[in-house]
């Protein structure tokens, strides 16, 4: 496994990836903003992983909550 430098929020993404996330929601302004953000940059390329920002923490949960439901692992 390579060395990698990250950022909290990114490290923390990385680990939602290596767990095995179909796809992350967040939504902008979060504190969270550079999670969704790596995902967006770096998951799409390597797992086929999707991110996705919605217009609120109440839609986040609500998309986040159909992809649990259907059986996948997400980061909201």
């Amino acid at each position: 496994m390579a060395t990698m430098i990250l950022l909290g929020n990114e490290a923390c993404a990385q680990g939602a990836l290596d767990a095995g996330i179909l796809s992350a929601y967040g939504y902008p302004g979060t504190p969270s903003t550079e999670a969704v953000e790596y995902i967006m940059r770096t998951a799409h390329d390597q797992r086929g992983c999707t991110a996705f920002w919605c217009s609120n923490e109440k839609t986040a949960f609500e998309r986040a909550m159909g992809v649990s439901w259907a059986g996948h692992r997400v980061l909201v």
